[in-house]
């Protein structure tokens, strides 16, 4: 049977991402928060405030179209807008029909360095953003990216935990030539069978009686 191939996202209590969104909205007195992921054409809400006035959901998806969150992705800095409508970059901004316009957002970095998505907070009214909730964004986006690491790592133990078990298990292998048959139906040497399953590595020696059927001249036992 073939490895099921691990999702670390699958390995991350996103509890703990819910309380940071709400605790951000609730202290930063804003309309909202959330956690965005991007997934090229479109862009989704991961995790949002759960306060009654937040526009958004989990789940809510929209395609990329100069968005506020957009632009942290692609150029991967922080922003802030204290109100977009005095910028002319932002002024004719998607947000800004629905009445968000104030913004800041900070990237989030997988641990291969491409961006995930993006930790944000939006209003519908003039806002400068104190120290305090900069310095607060700054530590979440920080645990957040711990946690794609914490998760990374937990999936390649998985992993290799997995393989281990396949070790285990029962192993179609030839009556003859004893090679071993992989997921895919190609039959393999037992070393590259298991060398590329597991960190065992082999040496190369003769057996007693392998030694006296190939070597009957010799006592290389004796």
């Amino acid at each position: 049977m073939r490895l099921k191939d691990i999702d670390p996202l699958e390995m991350i209590d996103f509890k703990q991402w819910q309380e940071m969104v709400d605790l951000l909205c609730w202290m930063g007195n804003v309309r909202s928060a959330a956690i965005t992921r991007v997934d090229h054409p479109e862009i989704e809400i991961f995790k949002a405030s759960s306060n009654a006035e937040s526009p958004f959901h989990e789940g809510l998806r929209g395609e990329l179209a100069h968005h506020y969150c957009e632009a942290v992705i692609q150029e991967k800095e922080r922003l802030v807008l204290a109100d977009a409508r005095e910028s002319e970059r932002w002024r004719e901004a998607p947000e800004i029909e629905h009445h968000l316009v104030s913004y800041m957002g900070y990237p989030l970095f997988l641990p291969d360095g491409t961006v995930f998505g993006t930790i944000c907070l939006h209003d519908d009214k003039q806002h400068v953003y104190s120290e305090e909730i900069q310095s607060l964004m700054a530590q979440f986006k920080n645990v957040v990216e711990a946690h794609f690491k914490i998760a990374r790592q937990a999936a390649e133990l998985q992993r290799a935990l997995d393989n281990v078990k396949q070790l285990e298990g029962m192993l179609p292998i030839c009556a003859h030539c004893k090679k071993i048959r992989d997921d895919e139906g190609y039959w393999q040497g037992v070393e590259k069978y298991v060398a590329e399953r597991s960190k065992a590595r082999f040496s190369h020696s003769i057996c007693p009686e392998c030694a006296r059927q190939l070597y009957p001249d010799y006592d290389l036992y004796d």
